[in-house]
């Protein structure tokens, strides 16, 4: 059982490196939103999911263009926490 724990926390932390890492990315223009400040907050206090959703209710408030390698790392972030939906929603921006 330890064991399970200490993978899940690997894991978790991973995910949430690159969570970091794609909200460190975001242009200064978008650092205002109050959901990249929710998105901070809620990787502060490990949460991972709630932080994925509001790095794609960012780009839904603020209409931005992001790149496709965020989109990429959103979905990769998305599919390694098992949430199906939002990873098909960031697949489908990368297409469009």
């Amino acid at each position: 059982m330890l064991l399970g724990l200490f993978i899940n926390s690997k894991h978790q932390r991973k995910t949430n490196n690159t969570l970091i890492g794609i909200l460190n990315s975001i242009p200064e223009i978008y650092k205002v939103n109050r959901q990249f400040k929710n998105c901070k907050e809620f990787l502060e206090y490990n949460e991972p999911e709630v932080a994925l959703d509001s790095l794609i209710e960012l780009t839904v408030e603020t209409g931005g263009s992001f790149s496709n390698g965020f989109w990429l790392a959103l979905a990769d972030c998305a599919d390694s926490m098992k949430i199906t939906e939002s990873a098909k929603y960031c697949k489908e921006q990368i297409l469009s």
